[in-house]
């Protein structure tokens, strides 16, 4: 405050120079605009010295600059960093030791650039809280697909055939192993091993038994018969016609099973079912046909799965058959009540000298009924003589 400033009276600080100067830094609310209006008015007429303006100007910037570096100390005191968590971290076959400022799991893999893939495993979770010498372990896991192709070893099967004398044998058939292809699901956890699920099965080549002929022929005479006779032996289909002592096997598998085997009208043809043997199938069985005029002639498949009945028309141009699906329960199967109609053209070389195999063509008669309180049974049915119709009922009708 200069001279004076010192020596105004107390009446006369309003009209002090050096008062209204005090009042515009020490007080702005005191001076207000009109204050700060007439310092500078008398500053400029040179009323209030200059030296005093001096002196309250450096006192001010003196409070300004201790305020700013006390501010300076504070924000740097708040912006001082939090100690480091120290954490080992386990992957890919390595251990990183890292000093993070604390946070989770994932803040520390990220700071150590370690990336976690979607079938990774980490422990602790990603979400833990970072603690002091934590161990963090990734596994990696890989889902891979494998393909191996294993053999099918064959059997041999044992024919006990009545056209061979007692205690000769004799190979029918070569044995030959099969090939299957198996695809499996395999888990790694860091290149290991940890699971194998199968995920399909598929034969490439099926395999062919060896199927070897034994003699059982007794010393019965042979009779003359009328007509065909087809009958099944040792799960083979037999024939003989004319004679008993001309007797000869149709069929060598063993693998007939009796369901269905049925002698066209004219004996040419044979229609019978074979078992399924692949377990992962739910079929009952299969439906074939073998000719029966030639001798050593092939049987063909006719692409009908799980019959439990079946019957030629009068004109062997026509099968009615019905079917059924395999059950777990007693007695193995269940009859779906249902009724078809298919229409077969087969290999001749009269009459269809352009086919190699069976032509079939199936309708649906009549959709799947109850079987009441035996639907095991299934659908009985019969042609009339004619071909014209055909009965059929179940157990519930």
């Amino acid at each position: 405050m200069s001279p004076q400033t010192a020596g105004c009276q107390e009446g006369q600080k309003a009209a002090c120079p050096g008062h209204v100067l005090a009042l515009s830094f020490a007080d702005p609310r005191a001076g207000g605009w009109q204050g700060r209006a007439l310092l500078q008015k008398r500053l400029l007429s040179g009323t209030i010295p200059l030296e005093g303006f001096a002196v309250h100007r450096a006192r001010h910037l003196g409070v300004w600059m201790f305020l700013a570096v006390g501010l300076a100390i504070l924000l740097s005191a708040c912006q001082r960093e939090a100690p480091s968590v120290p954490v080992t971290i386990l992957a890919d076959g390595k251990a990183v030791q890292v000093a993070v400022p604390g946070g989770t799991v994932r803040d520390a893999l990220a700071a150590a650039g370690v990336s976690v893939g979607g079938l990774d495993r980490v422990r602790p979770d990603l979400w833990e809280e970072l603690q002091p010498g934590l161990q963090i372990r990734v596994v990696r896991v890989q889902e891979v697909e494998e393909v191996q192709r294993r053999s099918i070893p064959f059997e041999r099967r044992v024919l006990r055939s009545e056209a061979l004398p007692d205690g000769e044998s004799r190979l029918v058939q070569l044995g030959q192993e099969g090939e299957e292809e198996i695809v499996y699901k395999v888990v790694l956890e860091d290149g290991v091993e940890t699971q194998r699920l199968e995920v399909s099965r598929k034969v490439v080549r099926p395999v062919v038994h060896e199927v070897l002929a034994v003699g059982v022929r007794g010393n019965l005479p042979s009779v003359p018969i009328t007509g065909t006779i087809a009958y099944i032996s040792g799960g083979n289909a037999w024939m003989m016609r004319a004679e008993s002592g001309g007797r000869r096997p149709l069929t060598s598998a063993g693998d007939l099973d009796g369901r269905v085997f049925d002698l066209s009208p004219d004996g040419r043809w044979l229609l019978f079912s074979r078992m399924v043997t692949d377990t992962a199938s739910s079929a009952l069985n299969s439906l074939w046909v073998v000719g029966t005029t030639v001798v050593g002639e092939e049987a063909w498949p006719l692409g009908i799965e799980g019959v439990l009945h079946a019957q030629w028309d009068q004109a062997a141009a026509r099968i009615a058959y019905t079917t059924a699906e395999r059950s777990q329960g007693s007695p193995g199967w269940k009859a779906r009540n249902d009724l078809w109609v298919a229409e077969v053209r087969l290999p001749s070389p009269h009459v269809t000298p352009t086919l190699s195999q069976p032509v079939v063509t199936p309708t649906l008669v009549t959709a799947q009924m109850p079987g009441g309180a035996y639907p095991w049974w299934g659908t009985a049915l019969a042609w009339s003589p004619d071909g014209k119709h055909i009965a059929y009922g179940t157990a519930n009708s």
